[in-house]
């Protein structure tokens, strides 16, 4: 992997134009409905739009931030990919919170039913991301969550309409910052 040299107390010299990330993304069904429900909670709450529900998505493992795209690490995650073996699964998102943030506070969805396997396969993946030579970092807690929007003010953690699917892949995307874009790299089926 390439990795720029930084020393203590200098910035770096370059912005990062892309990150890299494996996901879980919402098959265009629950997107849709994920949308629906953004809109109502958009008006009802008095919010800005966050993202299109073509980039609706779960992160499991953020791979880094980098200047051009880097093909090691690339193909290093897309054979970790195809190394984990976790069986399709059931998840439910019938929450929803803020999360703390500076001046706004993302809105997310929370899982309640496959939040267990959710947590588990990210564990599989970062075991295999690690074993083909992609550092991630050993953090072991996460709180599986769908971004929805920004809000200027926390919100508590309330019910609303559930949203559920199968997960049947794992999805690695490159994320062009600063555009709103993703670009899927690749995709692979839980077996």
């Amino acid at each position: 992997m390439i990795e720029q040299l930084l020393l203590p107390g200098v910035e770096p010299s370059w912005a990062p134009t892309d990150r890299l990330l494996l996901m879980l993304m919402p098959p265009p069904e629950v997107a849709e409905r994920v949308d629906a429900l953004t809109a109502r909670l958009r008006t009802q709450l008095g919010l800005k739009p966050r993202r299109s529900r073509e980039r609706l998505h779960v992160t499991l493992c953020p791979l880094g931030d980098y200047d051009g795209l880097p093909a090691p690490v690339v193909a290093a995650a897309g054979q970790a990919a195809t190394e984990v073996a976790a069986a399709p699964f059931d998840v439910t998102f019938d929450r929803m919170t803020s999360f703390r943030g500076g001046q706004a506070h993302p809105l997310v969805l929370l899982a309640g039913a496959g939040n267990d396997a959710i947590v588990a396969l990210r564990r599989r993946l970062a075991e295999s991301l690690r074993a083909a030579g992609v550092p991630f970092p050993s953090r072991s807690a996460i709180t599986p969550h769908m971004t929805l929007l920004r809000s200027p003010r926390s919100l508590p953690e309330t019910p609303v309409e559930p949203v559920s699917w199968t997960v049947r892949d794992v999805v690695l995307v490159h994320s062009l910052l600063g555009q709103s874009k993703y670009v899927e790299l690749g995709r692979w089926a839980l077996q």
